[in-house]
């Protein structure tokens, strides 16, 4: 699709061609920023890309070998950061030229009004910049996207510009990125966002502009790629041959799906009794390869995984932790700190904004730490980051780790996982396919955005049983809930552990519950739910809650606000929900444990809640504000449902699934959806 695309560009441009496409403003500024650009020579990953790519391309997919689907994943990967940043601005520079009607309705903009501005702390200049903090109530779409964060936005700024700001050609607003979210906070069907301002540096003193306030706030591109794509180009060079052949490396044997090779051969170690045993003899033999852990929700998945690398640990290994987000990372070396492993032992830089029980650490520790040999008999040490840690030469340099561990490898890209392969000759992937994945933003010529586990498992629900190990016990779902996640998602391979059938709710019968509540023409957002959600909430406090398991309360008590978790799939409808639940006395807005959890299914990803109440929101799925696909997709209610350990309640319109999905993969989600709400009908 990717090259029949560019063909008919070309062919657009051509004299006989046609008229050529006109290029907005926006589009030229970002071809701008794109290094492949007309009239810059190709980069290096360019040519080594069509290098690898010749001799495959025209071979079908389906006719590769794996080997040569390896090869042309790496050609792919090469390119994989810098598509993946150009929709973005392709996209930003179209907002900054757009008309304010068109930001009132994208997901991904604050619109201010600057007579409606609250000062809250005017210009100071606590250390070199100078900084000012500012509240403004703010409308925002079903679709809002953006939320309170350390790291920067973009301020978009009306004529006469500030100096820091940049104009792109064809318009007379410009950008700084000079602005974060501090915190939102729903009102009366608004927002009040917090916002803080920090100019740069260099701008010693205040000019009048400043005075002024943006016209709207932007998302970001998040952090660039470059040293991601660095890290793809020496393997493609150091490991894959001219004539395509791959060296023995755990990142090219995830792309060739091959079997995790083992010293002296043979099959991955029994994993039917002691599981976690199996693990770490596999993760010892393991030869420049890779070995997958697939752990559905409530099979102790982290915790199986904290004791394998806390044992290697124990042992004189260096193991690296990495993860899409700090907070993941920082879950991880919890647990394996609890496996009775010094502190001391356990690194992390001291960014995101998190905290963890290891040792905060600078790029001068991690290197350190991962590059001097272990003491003979003595322990080694446990790393944790992101992707950026582990292809830096400066934190953690090639080769210097003897296991990385992905963790939430169903989230994780392949592309990605190739880049961090460099820091060990060992990979172990922890994660579910099954459950949300990382959001791609570009069109890629083979599959390199789909997730490292769901690349392994190549749409099996559940790993093939030669690549790895499938945890099919879940200590955290009813026998009841259990089944029908079980069938949703794992080919009825997942069954409950007897103790999951202990815990109780008075007068609630356990498993998938289904309400129905009509409405029409509703797109993001539903009052109707919103009483719906309400009334449950209202009838559910209070009741005798029995779970003899519970490691900090265990026995029978009253079920509190906080042991309720309520989802929704769009910003809008949370918002209602929580402005709602607050003014009944059931959300604080803070999370704690007398307020009941309010979201999206995002947040609650590894989270679990007696109960969980999921609002569908939309009346019907194929006009919701972000379509069937999003509203109907069975990981995200995967996800959903299975966060509760005793009920989950399904709330939707009766039409909800009234209309005829236009492709298959849409049939199967409707139909599995379905079989989900009626499971629950009549409960």
């Amino acid at each position: 699709t990717l090259r029949l695309r560019d063909w008919l560009l070309d062919r657009r441009a051509d004299p006989g061609g046609g008229p050529a496409p006109v290029a907005s403003p926006g589009a030229a500024a970002a071809r701008d920023r794109d290094d492949a650009g007309a009239g810059a020579p190709p980069s290096p990953a360019h040519v080594l890309a069509e290098a690898l790519r010749a001799p495959v391309v025209d071979i079908p997919r389906p006719e590769r070998t794996a080997d040569q689907q390896a090869v042309a994943m790496v050609a792919a990967a090469l390119e994989y950061h810098r598509r993946e940043v150009l929709p973005f601005w392709w996209e930003h520079f179209r907002r900054v030229g757009a008309p304010v009607e068109d930001w009132e309705h994208d997901g991904e903009m604050v619109v201010l009004d600057p007579d409606a501005v609250e000062v809250l702390d005017d210009w100071h200049r606590p250390a070199r910049s100078w900084t000012r903090r500012y509240a403004a109530l703010v409308d925002v779409p079903g679709s809002f996207k953006l939320v309170a964060s350390d790291r920067a936005v973009f301020a978009l700024w009306d004529a006469p510009l500030p100096p820091e700001a940049q104009r792109p050609a064809g318009t007379d607003r410009g950008y700084a990125k000079t602005t974060r979210i501090e915190h939102i906070e729903p009102v009366d069907g608004r927002c009040r966002v917090t916002v803080v301002e920090t100019l740069p540096a260099r701008i010693d003193e205040l000019a009048a502009e400043h005075r002024r306030f943006p016209a709207a706030l932007s998302a970001d591109a998040g952090l660039e790629g470059k040293a991601m794509a660095a890290s793809i180009f020496a393997i493609a060079q150091r490991h894959v041959g001219a004539d395509g052949a791959l060296a023995p490396h755990p990142g090219l044997d995830l792309l060739a799906r091959r079997r995790p090779r083992l010293v002296g051969g043979g099959p991955l170690p029994d994993g039917s009794g002691d599981v976690g045993a199996a693990i770490v003899e596999a993760v010892r033999r393991l030869d420049r390869s890779y070995l997958a852990v697939q752990g559905p929700p409530g099979t102790g998945k982290s915790t199986t995984g904290a004791r394998a690398i806390a044992e290697l640990v124990r042992g004189g290994w260096k193991v690296g932790v990495v993860a899409q987000a700090h907070r993941t990372v920082e879950g991880f070396l919890d647990k394996v700190v609890e496996q009775r492993i010094d502190p001391a032992l356990v690194l992390k830089r001291a960014a995101g904004g998190g905290d963890h029980r290891g040792t905060p650490a600078t790029d001068t520790d991690l290197l350190a730490a991962s590059s001097a040999p272990v003491d003979a008999g003595g322990p080694g040490v446990l790393i944790g980051g992101t992707a950026w840690d582990f292809v830096s030469d400066k934190r953690v340099p090639a080769g210097s780790l003897d296991l990385l561990v992905i963790d939430e490898a169903g989230q994780f890209s392949v592309a990605d996982a190739l880049a961090v392969s460099r820091a060990a000759p060992r990979l172990l992937l922890l994660g579910d396919p099954q459950q949300l994945s990382q959001v791609s933003q570009a069109l890629h010529p083979e599959p390199v955005d789909v997730a490292a586990l769901s690349w392994v498992a190549d749409g099996h629900e559940t790993l093939p049983p030669e690549l790895g190990y499938f945890l099919g016990r879940t200590y955290r779902m009813r026998p009841e809930l259990t089944d029908v996640v079980s069938r949703l998602a794992y080919d009825g391979r997942l069954a409950p552990d007897p103790c999951t059938a202990e815990r109780s709710l008075a007068g609630v019968a356990p498993g998938v519950r289904t309400v129905l509540v009509d409405h029409h023409g509703n797109r993001g957002s539903s009052e109707e739910e919103v009483a719906a959600v309400l009334a449950l909430v209202d009838d559910l406090v209070g009741r005798a809650w029995t779970d003899p398991h519970d490691r900090a309360r265990p026995g029978t008590r009253p079920l509190e606000a906080g042991d309720v978790v309520v989802v929704a799939p769009f910003n809008a409808q949370v918002n209602r929900l929580a402005e709602a639940l607050a003014a009944a006395g059931y959300h604080d807005g803070e999370g704690g444990r007398g307020a009941v959890a309010v979201g999206t299914v995002d947040r609650f990803q590894g989270r679990e809640a007696p109960v969980v109440i999921v609002s569908m929101t939309a009346s019907s799925a194929d006009a919701s504000s972000r379509g069937a696909g999003f509203l109907l997709s069975r990981h995200r209610l995967n996800v959903a449902i299975s966060r509760a350990q005793h009920t989950a309640v399904l709330v939707h319109a009766p039409g909800i699934g009234d209309f005829v999905p236009p492709t298959p993969e849409g049939l199967v989600r409707l139909g599995a959806f379905l079989g989900v709400s009626q499971a629950g009908r009549g409960r």
